[in-house]
């Protein structure tokens, strides 16, 4: 791994190799550099990191004992495309003389459950261990000075994965008996798509939902119904909305619903406001006709997929 230059003592000329980063979804146990493999956003999450290393150990090595006490080991999470629209928390922090050494006595590995609803697009995991503050070797560290970090990434895979999905029992909120619901809310097309637009599974058809999450051809079929339908959807709610002023022609944050607005319309020939104006004509007059146009696009992108 790279050094990284600070002015005071670090523990990273002592850690020789990175932790393995995995993810158990639904008990099934995946490397990050895997992916995510089929994707639903309502599975049981863990991610963990296998550091190959104690800290105990490691504070020793880097003569940095005194600090130990005081050393806190924390992992924010990053979801979303981009850090800048996308959602950032604080998934754990602990004592590092919390942080146990593993059965082997050789490494010590850390796990945190994730709301899988919560999380669009990526995982990015950032690892640090800071200290309280103190001196070493004449040097007074300041509150809060990293000691140590690194980071790992999990690419939420699957052409359904650009938007949060949940599922929900239709028939106790009075939904009827259908298959998915496209929700919208937003306040602005600057707000990011994850918080916007959310794909509601109906958790009273099961073998619906364990249809869609299978990797057979014909969930191919079902896959690009939904995404179309999640299009169109959003699309009508976005643009026949007079309160969120969407200009076509304006350049919105990556990864706001007013980018991913920009990219759909794209595919649909509309580059212009002038166009725009007629697509949304098109659509008071002959919904039909446009939710096919977006049945269209969807399908020449699922050609040009990889």
């Amino acid at each position: 791994m790279s050094r990284i230059a600070f002015p005071y003592p670090t523990l990273f000329p002592h850690v020789r190799q990175q932790g393995c980063w995995e993810a158990s979804i639904d008990g099934n146990q995946r490397l990050f550099r895997e992916g995510s493999g089929s994707w639903d956003y309502d599975c049981h999450l863990e991610v963990g990191c296998r550091l190959p290393w104690t800290p105990v150990t490691l504070f020793e090595q880097a003569d940095l004992g005194p600090l130990l006490d005081g050393a806190r080991l924390a992992v924010v999470i990053s979801t979303g495309s981009s850090e800048g629209t996308g959602r950032r928390f604080v998934a754990t922090d602990l004592p590092v003389r919390d942080c146990l050494p593993d059965d082997d006595g050789e490494g010590t590995t850390v796990r945190i459950n994730l709301e899988s609803a919560c999380l669009c697009n990526r995982i990015k995991a950032c690892l640090y261990i800071y200290s309280a503050g103190g001196e070493i070797a004449g040097i007074n560290l300041l509150s809060g000075s990293i000691l140590y970090r690194e980071e790992a990434t999990l690419q939420l895979e699957g052409d359904l994965g650009s938007f949060p999905i949940r599922s929900l029992g239709f028939s106790s909120h009075n939904l009827g008996s259908g298959l998915w619901l496209v929700d919208c809310q937003a306040e602005s097309p600057e707000d990011p798509l994850i918080s916007s637009v959310v794909l509601l599974l109906n958790s009273d058809r099961p073998e619906f939902i364990e249809q869609l999450q299978s990797e057979s051809e014909q969930t191919g079929i079902l896959r690009w119904a939904i995404r179309s339908d999640v299009m169109a959807s959003a699309l009508s709610w976005l643009l026949l909305n007079d309160e969120l002023s969407f200009d076509v022609n304006l350049e919105w944050p990556d990864g706001s619903l007013g980018a991913i607005a920009i990219g759909w319309l794209s595919s649909l020939g509309v580059n212009r406001q002038a166009a725009l104006q007629q697509l949304i004509e098109e659509m008071r007059r002959e919904p039909g006709r446009f939710r096919q146009r977006c049945q269209s696009a969807c399908a020449l992108s699922a050609e040009d997929a990889p």
